[in-house]
């Protein structure tokens, strides 16, 4: 069995860079996904950038449509109508 050879441990700065570097990918990752739901949902579009405004938007669009899936016994609607 080989084994690889050893790495040498990150520098203080390398490790604060690598954190940084993830926190921005992470912020992206969500600053993309709200720029998604903005593009489906009516009422979000040229808002701007409030997460809590598309967030409540959210909310008002799809509690009618959860509600109305589950009240036919349709609970996969959920997923059906939140990933379209």
């Amino acid at each position: 069995m080989r084994k690889s050879p050893p790495r040498a441990r990150l520098t203080e700065q390398e490790k604060k860079n690598n954190h940084i570097a993830s926190e921005q990918k992470r912020r992206n990752a969500i600053r993309d996904g709200f720029d998604k739901l903005t593009e489906l949902i009516p009422g979000c579009e040229g808002q701007g950038r409030s997460e809590g405004m598309v967030l409540n938007r959210c909310e008002f669009f799809f509690t009618p449509k959860i509600t109305f899936s589950w009240g036919l016994g349709f609970e996969t609607d959920v997923f059906f109508v939140c990933s379209n």
